[in-house]
């Protein structure tokens, strides 16, 4: 009982990221993805990221990303999360790099605040269990 109790409260003194760093089975190595361009045409936001996944499932994964960018909100982007263009496919215990193109609502600023690869939640199509990746 005490051992269980000790388990509760060292798995409760971390922040809830620190816990899904941990535990993710599909995840974004963040040494090998980066931000990369920005491109405004018929108002929407296109952003382009190259980001390299990893998964560590045994079987092939499908998953839809979508990424946070607070500081353009009323600026370029109208809302803060956008979402990639299409789904990724993974294969099963593998890692694989993609450019993805993340598509937003333009608002009125042709301009980015920054060019750092922002927070992105990965979400996987065959389970739905979500994963975020903060920077």
């Amino acid at each position: 009982m005490s051992v269980f109790l000790i388990a509760m409260l060292v798995l409760t003194s971390f922040p809830a990221g620190c816990r899904k760093a941990v535990n993710n089975e599909i995840v974004l190595i963040k040494s090998e993805s980066y931000y990369s361009d920005y491109e405004v045409k018929d108002n929407k936001v296109y952003i382009t990221c190259y980001v390299t996944l990893e998964n560590r499932l045994d079987e092939e994964q499908t998953v839809k990303l979508s990424a946070e960018f607070p500081n353009d909100v009323n600026k370029l982007l109208k809302s803060s999360w956008i979402d990639s263009k299409d789904n990724l496919t993974l294969m099963a215990k593998a890692k694989d790099s993609f450019n993805v193109i993340f598509i937003g609502d333009f608002a009125r600023t042709n301009q980015k605040h920054d060019r750092l690869l922002p927070e992105i939640n990965i979400i996987s199509m065959n389970t739905g269990t979500e994963h975020s990746t903060s920077p």
